[in-house]
């Protein structure tokens, strides 16, 4: 992952929370941006279905690299596959709420909760100038 696109994507958050009165903690926010960050050269998370995925969670781990890519989709890619953006945050929620429960973080709790406020900001992010 490279640094200048945390720098990026942090900014980009911070404009759009700004802008559409959306905000969450820093410690959030922080997370999306390294989430976008590390997502923007990979490919790899589309390959199995979700729903599947979701099926067979076995670890934290698990349960948070799907939440992470049901984010990454509902907020970024709006109406893929034609699939509602309620099924991506049911999923999604749903897998930060096991890994929450699994480690006690605070974060994946928060994740869980705001899952469907995180994902309409995505929605209004304005297009990067650096891409």
């Amino acid at each position: 992952m490279k640094d200048v696109y945390v720098d990026k994507f942090s900014a980009l958050i911070n404009e759009t929370s700004e802008r559409t009165g959306l905000r969450f903690d820093p410690m959030i926010q922080t997370y999306v941006s390294v989430l976008l960050a590390d997502h923007v050269e990979r490919t790899d998370f589309f390959s199995q279905p979700f729903g599947l995925r979701y099926m067979d969670l076995q670890t934290s781990t698990n349960a948070k690299e799907l939440g992470d890519n049901c984010l990454v989709l509902v907020g970024v890619f709006p109406g893929y596959r034609g699939m509602s953006s309620d099924y991506y945050v049911q999923i999604g929620s749903g897998s930060y709420g096991m890994a929450a429960s699994a480690t006690g973080s605070m974060v994946f709790e928060t994740l869980a909760r705001d899952f469907d406020s995180l994902r309409e900001l995505l929605n209004q992010l304005s297009p990067p100038t650096f891409l």
